[in-house]
């Protein structure tokens, strides 16, 4: 890697952490609390975007009601009983640990509101190798582009690379103007692949080092 520093991106569900079996087990605990039986479906496919625009897409018949009652009852089950089921990605702890200690600024940019974006960093003890974590607001609907953007301006950043399995993340990278390399065990990377054939992709964490170093070379350094 090239001398630092570099302002690095991160997504967090499904590009640091697998958090499928911890967010589906707390659905599941809130659509039984709401009486409400879902049809047969892959969760793991739906995972990435907002609480309710994931729940809107998966079960598109929701009322505004029952979306509100289900996202109560799942947040409070998550900070509880979910979150403590997030494991660490084989590779990540040593990619993000590697980083930092060349002096990389690592920020983690992720559709999780704040809270229990922090508290899954601590759990998963990677939370000290990052600048800043910047949650969603679930009062606020906003698209993940847009924090992108309004963070880099508040904070003077120039981001440098976005790493993510998400289309929404790959839409970041290129609203702030930054590089995107495509997480490719994560949730959402069949969509980016379908979306955009030449994209950057990792197959593991630590291919970054190799596959970033040559072009993060051409970008400008704070």
């Amino acid at each position: 890697m090239p001398s630092p520093p570099f302002v690095l991106f991160f997504d967090l569900d499904g590009t640091l952490a697998d958090s499928c079996a911890g967010i589906v087990a707390s659905l599941e605990h809130a659509l039984q609390s709401c009486s409400i039986v879902p049809p047969a479906i892959d969760w793991r496919a739906f995972v990435g975007p907002p609480l309710r625009r994931m729940l809107a897409e998966a079960m598109p018949k929701l009322s505004a009601r029952q979306l509100d009652a289900i996202v109560a009852v799942f947040r409070d089950h998550y900070s509880t009983h979910g979150l403590f089921s997030t494991r660490i990605y084989p590779g990540v702890e040593d990619l993000v640990g590697r980083l930092s200690g060349e002096g990389h600024a690592l920020y983690v940019l992720t559709n999780k509101p704040q809270d229990p974006a922090e508290r899954v960093l601590r759990h998963l003890g990677i939370g000290e190798h990052f600048v800043g974590v910047f949650g969603s607001d679930p009062l606020v609907v906003e698209t993940k582009p847009d924090r992108a953007a309004a963070i880099a301006a508040r904070l003077g950043l120039i981001p440098h690379a976005v790493i993510g399995d998400g289309l929404d993340d790959l839409a970041a990278a290129e609203r702030v103007g930054a590089l995107f390399f495509l997480a490719e065990w994560g949730y959402g990377a069949r969509q980016v692949r379908k979306a955009r054939a030449n994209v950057n992709v990792l197959d593991r964490p630590e291919k970054f080092f190799a596959t970033a170093s040559y072009q993060l070379q051409s970008r400008p350094i704070l």
